[in-house]
């Protein structure tokens, strides 16, 4: 694992692919695997943040929707935010206001992306663009 660009790493999602080939050698059968890992002493909002976050890395991955990094930890982190607005609290507001303030290009910069592409569209056009390899096309509406 390599955290030289998050020394705050709280979830990580694994993700491993299996194939099944037949007597010709070729790939038969795809089973995909996911294990999520987050830090057991956070906060119930923010444990719950993160999970939202990393299923949907499982999500995006499952559906085999591959997008830059600042796209993919973008949508990711719409997970947070849902996690976050709907618990409406001050330490949700907080954390809220710290995703508004992030400058790193993938979870700041890229989550602001993908949160204006949401305001714009909604969550029901947002994943069927994101679901047919469009998340690009979010902010050209």
């Amino acid at each position: 694992l390599d955290n030289s660009n998050n020394k705050n790493i709280m979830g990580l999602t694994n993700s491993r692919w299996y194939w099944t080939k037949n007597k010709k050698g070729e790939n038969i059968k795809e089973k995909k695997s996911y294990i999520i890992y987050i830090l057991d002493t956070l906060p119930k909002n923010k444990f719950d943040a993160i999970l939202a976050h990393e299923y949907l890395h499982v999500w995006l991955r499952q559906n085999n929707l591959i997008y830059p990094s600042s796209t993919t930890e973008g949508i990711c982190n719409l997970g947070a935010f849902s996690i976050y607005k709907a618990t409406n609290n001050q330490f949700s507001n907080i954390q809220l206001e710290i995703m508004e303030k992030d400058s790193d290009p993938d979870y700041g910069v890229g989550y602001r992306n993908m949160k204006q592409c949401l305001e714009t569209k909604g969550w029901k056009k947002l994943i069927k663009e994101i679901k047919n390899g469009k998340a690009f096309k979010c902010n050209s509406n």
